[in-house]
């Protein structure tokens, strides 16, 4: 038998010697950099030549390397960072002058001493392909050498670039891309993702003026002189240090003064760094910084590790505290990941673009910050990513979660850790405001929730496992730091907090300085904590699935309690239950998950409540039916709460939302009354605002009511279902009538508006994609009584009783519309119909904006209508088209005097059917009308533009009709005021003044309709 085994082992060893690929379970490649680099500050520029061993420790025989030219994304238009950037409504880079580009030349790559061709990639500038003289053999290595040159670009566009002479430089060198058991990982640079690199050590010289200070990657190698003068750097920072206060004002510097940059020394010095275990090399560079030095003992093996901070004038007062934050981050991360490998980490303090701060192995850049909290929670952050990106180099570009979530879940424990009792409002604990608006109740971690509920209740949740340049650019905060770091905190509750370090201890262990998938950390978790996790991963990692469950039903036993819980989801996965007494939670238990509705036992006890989930460590979509009462009539009702204003959603309360408003117009006069809703954000399933008004001139209650329910199916072809119901009444003018008698009075005219509307909202593929696709049913019913009133009767005032109705119609529209909100050339169109007992007819009207400048561009809109049937010849004029606006027959547009055709507010009008802003003196159309209507921007500096409008209709006159002029756009879409300068009918009105017009849209300013408009 013993013979037998060792024949079978002698067998398996042939087989892997002959079959390597199968033998190595994990490999990697291996590059050693040497780096001279030489800083010109006059003309922003870096000198530098490089020499990169490559080590082949993959199975493949290689023929050429990808090599990443990251400075070249700043170099034109086409780079993907442009138009990522573009794709996220920032055009600074689009619009960026020669000037304030980069770019990287001067290349002339060489394989040992040798030329070899290389091309750049046809798609992307800034990735190229060297072709090997002869293959690379597995186990093999090269010597790969070039000279290469950069620009800087101006700081401002992303994470490399110079403002002034403070100076980031990031993804600055020719780097090779990581070959894999997947194959070669080339990528553009982006914004928006970030990277994957191949591990290995750094030998790197910098050159520059001799008063820099520098913050760098790697361990300073000698350099008695550079510690002597960091030393002089550090003793004068810290006698000026002890003349401000963190919340005190910014004294003038001690020392080292302001903002203003001193000359550079002639003098140079040349500074070695050096660092092995690493995938990147960043350094930063200022003449004005501050320096601190600290020291931080590690939990597990008490190495000591050096702490730097480096900063300028413009926050010092409050990096007085850094180093605090800087040790305390690598505590932490240390004492739940494992302990830190370097021996020192620097903060520096920097122009930046790209967030609030940026990672690079042993240092970091930080923006601004505002306050000390956010301070301290980025410098944390990017510290902490010396774990989740440095140490454990997962594919951030295709897992992005493995990165910035699991560093944003040590980020909430951290807080929650260190400060216990911190809020979610205000950069300190306590915020004077939080008690007024409801929100004493919202920690720290709720910013995550939040965010993520945001988007899951519109339905544009996105999966946590997904590539990081196909988000949506709100679910990449949302989704790839939020939601992930609240799905692990949901993990770590359940497992417990002991059981979770102990995990992601050994996944540090067995994954450091390697290259982690999803898959590897998976199979550690459910190796260490002995669990199936499918419920985890399926669900929150690789599914957007929601969570819900509902205490349905409580009963009492002699041995416990039994509780009825239903899954409102159907997503499998675990949940708690608390008992409360006063207040406080006791005899939490945890429960495995169920797909329907299950009774569940709980321990014995006198209790006043039970509650799921009473530590808010489920990110459920709906926490407002978890709690449920042992005793009173409304066990499941939460205590009212009326609040003035809004807040943000709470679960424990039922939140009923108030306002004081005033309306006015030329009919109602002022109209006081009270807005009553039921929240903004995030969005409910069933919303509703009621608004009475008073009309302190016929005495009548006006106002609206609207009622909305929304729908969110799961499949591919609506994003969203919404039924919206609304009623309206508002005076609509008045008629002076004299009777018989000989009394006149003043009829005023009510207008009472039913709006019921059925929208489909397309889901789009992309998740990226700014196009919006909607259809529309709608049905309007509009009904017109008058108020009579009699001016000369006798008493305190006029009387007013309710008449006869004068008029009533209806109108049901469909309608097809189509946006696409693209930062540059936007456009949108709209077919509808619209059908009444008296007509049938039909409209196209599109608008598309040329966009030329940054802030600037052409309008240009073109409507075209005709009237299927018209049965009555004498068609009533609010029906037909008209050049210049016709006067809103639906009343969706709020207008100050909608009877008015004279005077300041019938010069009010509304941009549909022609969209002439001129007047024009021609009949309206009762069969066909076709306009163009084009629009400047705003000039220069100036909140100004120019239009011109033409227009054909099937009017008494058939000709062209034309009308231009110039605007003042004071605020775009509510508020513009136009000066007519031609019209060929010419002006209505003899006097100029009489002929100026302007849109004073307040439905733009809505709130509850800017909310729904915002961007996924």
């Amino acid at each position: 038998m013993n013979i037998l085994i060792k024949l079978l082992l002698c067998l398996v060893l042939v087989v892997s010697t002959l079959n390597p690929s199968k033998a190595q379970d994990y490999w990697q490649q291996e590059l050693k950099y040497t780096i001279n680099v030489k800083l010109d500050d006059q003309k922003h520029f870096i000198y530098a030549d490089e020499t990169i061993q490559y080590i082949n420790n993959s199975p493949d025989e290689l023929t050429y390397i990808y090599m990443h030219l990251w400075p070249n994304a700043y170099k034109d238009q086409s780079t993907a960072l442009c138009k990522q950037k573009l794709e996220n409504g920032q055009p600074e880079l689009h619009y960026a002058i020669e000037e304030h580009r980069g770019y990287i030349d001067s290349l002339d790559f060489q394989v040992d001493g040798e030329k070899v061709t290389w091309e750049l990639d046809t798609e992307h500038i800034d990735i190229c392909k060297i072709i090997l003289n002869k293959p690379l053999k597995s186990g093999g290595s090269i010597m790969i050498s070039t000279p290469f040159r950069v620009k800087f670009p101006r700081g401002v566009y992303s994470r490399l670039g110079h403002i002034g002479e403070s100076y980031q430089v990031t993804q600055w060198y020719p780097k090779p891309a990581v070959y894999d058991k997947n194959g070669w990982h080339p990528m553009p640079y982006l914004d928006q993702g970030e990277f994957y690199s191949e591990y290995g050590s750094f030998d790197v010289h910098i050159t520059l003026p001799q008063n820099y200070v520098v913050g760098a990657t790697g361990d300073l190698i000698g350099g008695d002189e550079e510690k002597r003068f960091l030393d002089t750097k550090i003793e004068r920072t810290e006698e000026y240090l002890k003349t401000i206060s963190v919340n005190g004002p910014r004294p003038k510097s001690v020392g080292i003064d302001d903002l203003t940059f001193p000359a550079s020394a002639a003098e140079t010095k040349t500074l070695h760094y050096r660092q092995s275990n690493v995938h990147d090399f960043g350094w930063f560079a200022d003449k004005r910084w501050y320096v601190l030095k600290g020291e931080v003992e590690l939990p597990h093996s008490k190495k000591k590790v050096d702490t730097w901070v480096m900063f300028t004038d413009t926050e010092a007062h409050l990096w007085k505290n850094s180093i605090e934050y800087m040790n305390d981050a690598i505590y932490y991360y240390s004492l739940w990941n494992g302990d830190y490998p370097y021996q020192h980490a620097t903060a520096v303090d920097g122009a930046l673009s790209a967030g609030g701060g940026m990672e690079y192995p042993n240092v970091t850049v930080i923006g601004r910050s505002g306050n000390e909290f956010g301070l301290e929670t980025v410098i944390m952050h990017e510290v902490g990513h010396n774990w989740f990106y440095g140490i454990l180099g997962s594919n951030e570009r295709d897992h992005p979660w493995m990165d910035e979530g699991l560093n944003s879940f040590n980020e909430n424990r951290y807080v929650e850790t260190k400060y216990p009792d911190k809020k979610l409002i205000g950069g300190r604990i306590n915020f004077k405001g939080a008690k007024l608006l409801d929100l004493e109740g919202y920690t720290h971690k709720d910013s995550y929730y939040l965010g993520y509920l945001f988007n899951s209740r519109r339905n544009f949740d996105q999966p946590v496992e997904f590539k990081s340049a196909e988000y949506s650019q709100i679910n990449y905060g949302a989704v790839v730091y939020g939601k992930t770091a609240l799905v692990f905190d949901y993990l770590m509750a359940y497992l417990g907090n002991d059981v979770m370090d102990k995990a992601m201890q050994a996944y540090f262990e067995k994954w450091k300085f390697k290259h982690p998938q999803p898959e590897d950390l998976r199979k550690v978790l459910e190796e260490e904590t002995g669990k199936d996790l499918s419920w985890f991963f399926d669900n929150f990692i690789n599914g957007i699935e929601q969570v819900d469950y509902k205490i349905a039903g409580v009963s009492s036993e002699e041995t416990g309690y039994k509780i009825k819980v239903r899954n409102t989801t159907h997503t499998v996965a675990p949940f708690s239950i608390s008992g409360i007494v006063d207040g406080v939670a006791v005899n939490t238990t945890w429960y495995e998950g169920f797909e329907k509705t299950e009774t569940v036992t709980f321990a014995a006890g006198e209790y006043e409540a039970f509650k799921i989930d009473f530590s808010r460590d489920i990110p459920e979509i709906n926490r407002r039916n978890n709690t449920f009462k042992t005793k009173g009539m409304f066990k499941q009702l939460e205590p009212l709460r009326l609040q003035w204003l809004s807040s943000l959603e709470n679960p424990d309360k039922t939140q009923i939302f108030w306002t004081p408003v005033v309306g006015w117009n030329q009919y109602d006069h002022f109209m006081p009354g009270l807005a009553v809703y039921n929240g903004l954000i995030p969005a409910r399933q069933l919303e509703y605002i009621a608004m009475p008004l008073y009309s302190t001139s016929t005495n009548t209650v006006l106002g609206l009511a609207k009622l909305g329910y929304n729908w969110l199916p799961k499949g591919q072809t609506f994003q969203n279902i919404r039924l919206t119901v609304a009623a309206s009444r508002y005076s609509n003018g008045s008629q002076r009538v004299t009777t018989l008698e000989g009394v006149t009075n003043n009829n005023d005219v009510q207008a009472n508006k039913i709006k019921a509307e059925l929208g489909f909202t397309l889901r789009n593929s992309n998740a990226r994609s700014k196009v919006v696709n909607q259809i529309l049913l709608t049905k309007y019913e509009l009904l017109f009584t008058t108020l009579a009133k009699n001016e000369f009767s006798q008493g305190s005032g006029p009387t007013a009783v309710i008449a006869e109705v004068e008029e009533d119609y209806y109108v049901n529209r469909i309608a097809f519309s189509h946006s696409n909100r693209r930062t540059l050339n936007p456009y949108s169109f709209e077919v509808r119909i619209e059908q009444s007992d008296k007509f049938v007819k039909a409209a196209i009207e599109g608008a598309y904006h040329v966009t030329y400048r940054k802030g600037r561009g052409l309008d240009i809109r073109l409507f075209s209508g005709r009237f299927l049937f018209n049965e009555f010849p004498d068609l009533d004029d609010k029906f037909a088209f008209s050049m210049h606006g016709n006067r809103d027959y639906l009343y969706d547009h709020i207008l100050l005097g909608r009877a008015e055709t004279g005077g300041t507010l019938g010069a009010q009008f509304v941009r549909n059917d022609g969209g002439f802003k001129n007047a024009v003196v021609m009949d309206n159309a009762q069969s066909w009308l076709t306009a163009i209507n084009i629009q400047s921007s705003t000039l220069k500096g100036l909140p100004i533009s120019l239009y011109a409008d033409f227009g054909w209709s099937s009017g008494k006159s058939k000709t062209l009709i034309v009308g231009a002029g110039a605007a003042l756009v004071i605020v775009p879409n509510f508020l513009e005021i136009y000066f007519p300068i031609y019209t060929s009918t010419g002006l209505p009105f003899t006097r100029y003044e009489k002929n100026i017009r302007f849109v004073f849209n307040v439905a733009a300013m809505n709130p509850f309709e800017l909310l729904r408009k915002i961007p996924h």
